[in-house]
């Protein structure tokens, strides 16, 4: 999808907009983990730093002037990349055993195959759409 007129006055990605709309939408659209989680990972989003990256803000800037659409993937792969690695930091006791289980043999996946799989892909329409939206937003001192 195109942007042109908005494009044209956004040289850069308005980051605060963007970054409260991926804590938002980010664990909507994740892709293997328990639907519990959403609300949970929603919250430490908008409450704590424990999902905040660098390498997110890094590359929503580095690509926004190939496209912010192209930005915007960039940040959500990244954006999973941090979940993944929050997790793996998280104290967790459950003798490993993970959520997911394996096709070919019906047992639990053990955690961190489980967390390997967390991902984004396909990126659904309307959440990409409403993330570009939020970057394209003027920042407040423009």
């Amino acid at each position: 999808m195109n942007y042109p007129s908005v494009v044209e006055t956004a040289s850069t990605p308005n980051w605060e907009a963007f970054y409260c709309a991926l804590m938002r939408l980010g664990p909507i659209a994740l892709n293997e983990i328990p639907k519990e989680w959403i609300r949970w990972l929603q919250r430490e989003g908008a409450e704590s730093e424990w999902l905040w990256s660098e390498d997110i803000e890094v590359g929503l800037f580095e690509c926004w002037n190939e496209s912010p659409e192209i930005a915007v993937r960039e940040a959500i792969a990244r954006y999973v990349e941090s979940v993944q690695s929050a997790l793996v930091e998280f104290p967790y006791d459950a003798d490993g055993a993970g959520w997911l289980q394996d096709p070919s043999t019906g047992l639990l996946m053990d955690r961190s195959e489980c967390i390997a799989r967390i991902s984004c892909d396909p990126l659904r329409p309307r959440i990409l759409n409403a993330l570009v939206a939020a970057a394209l937003q003027p920042s407040k001192g423009e």
